[in-house]
């Protein structure tokens, strides 16, 4: 149900969390292709720079290729916030298992020794 909940930031409605979840999925495979583009366009131009010697475009495609990157880090990082806290609520969970098991495991040697 948690994917139904409409979130509401300001007098907006913002859509459902499964939206902009996969609103931000679109934006990173648009970011992606967008910077494998530039990369491209880098190769080609340093190509030419080299073959003619010439100023080339590779300077100001890389300046857009970090401004891209800075631009989106900050939502990169929220979209692999909730990755990192499964993983960790992973962990938390095998300790308690572990936990458990040797508490478990206690309880059996007392009652394994006579008396």
């Amino acid at each position: 149900m948690r994917g139904s909940m409409r979130v509401k930031r300001g007098h907006r409605t913002m859509g459902t969390r499964d939206d902009r979840k996969e609103r931000s999925v679109i934006l990173w495979i648009w970011l992606c292709d967008t910077c494998q583009i530039l990369i491209g366009r880098c190769r080609r131009a340093y190509a030419e720079r080299v073959v003619q010697n010439s100023p080339s475009f590779s300077l100001y495609a890389l300046h857009v290729l970090f401004l891209f990157l800075f631009l989106f880090l900050p939502h990169f990082i929220s979209f692999l916030s909730p990755l990192s806290s499964l993983s960790l609520s992973l962990s938390q969970l095998q300790l308690q298992l572990q936990e458990s098991q040797e508490h478990n495991l206690t309880r059996s040697e007392f009652r394994s020794d006579p008396i």
